[in-house]
């Protein structure tokens, strides 16, 4: 009987195939190291004298029915670079850094420029509830900050209550400088608004001075 194949290499183009005969590039023209396991899972696992050489040890590249993995076995990190040096490290307690290869806290983005340092999240839709939110959470509460209101292309500042549900405007800061507190849609410079009621200095709000004076 004719023996399988297990690996193949396609002289003409230089592909390499591992479990098929026909190793076949992503990109037409490249080359390509080609791993067919023949069934839903393949696997393309390094490893070293320092990791050893069991099943669960080394850097795992894997391909699990329609889901990719790149997982590190050891007690170490992940290190990606461009321009042949560090940009971004996913560590082994699970912090990301960007810019940073010992982040101290899950997300750590540090920048040395005399220059803007920024973070964007960006929502690129026109609807009439097209937010762009960033929000911070703990013990079932949480808050945001998005840019957005009920009206299309509008760019107020929102601060948000129970931003993982139905959020609720707070504190909304217009593009006209406007501050509204208690309403989204502030008509003056200071706006407050109350559903119990008219606010005033009584019952509403406090304007107080900590300092001794002259």
């Amino acid at each position: 009987f004719a023996a399988e194949p297990r690996m193949s290499l396609d002289i003409s183009t230089g592909n390499l195939g591992v479990g098929t005969t026909t190793p076949t590039p992503y990109t037409v023209g490249a080359k390509v190291l080609h791993v067919d396991s023949g069934t839903a899972n393949s696997e393309l696992k390094l490893t070293n004298t320092t990791t050893g050489s069991m099943g669960t040890d080394g850097l795992l590249l894997a391909s699990y029915g329609v889901e990719s993995y790149l997982w590190n076995g050891e007690v170490g990190g992940l290190h990606f670079g461009t321009s042949n040096a560090e940009k971004m490290t996913l560590t082994s307690a699970g912090n990301l850094g960007i810019g940073t290869a010992s982040p101290s806290f899950p997300l750590h983005v540090l920048k040395s420029q005399n220059s803007l340092t920024m973070t964007e999240v960006s929502n690129q839709d026109t609807g009439s509830s097209a937010y762009a939110m960033s929000a911070v959470a703990a013990f079932g509460n949480s808050w945001g900050m998005r840019v957005g209101s009920t009206a299309a292309n509008s760019n107020t500042l929102d601060f948000v209550v129970d931003a993982h549900g139905t959020p609720v405007p707070k504190l909304s800061i217009t593009a006209a400088g406007n501050v509204g507190i208690g309403t989204n849609n502030p008509s003056t410079l200071l706006h407050i608004s109350s559903v119990t009621g008219d606010v005033s200095s009584a019952s509403g709000f406090t304007i107080q001075g900590t300092g001794t004076g002259a």
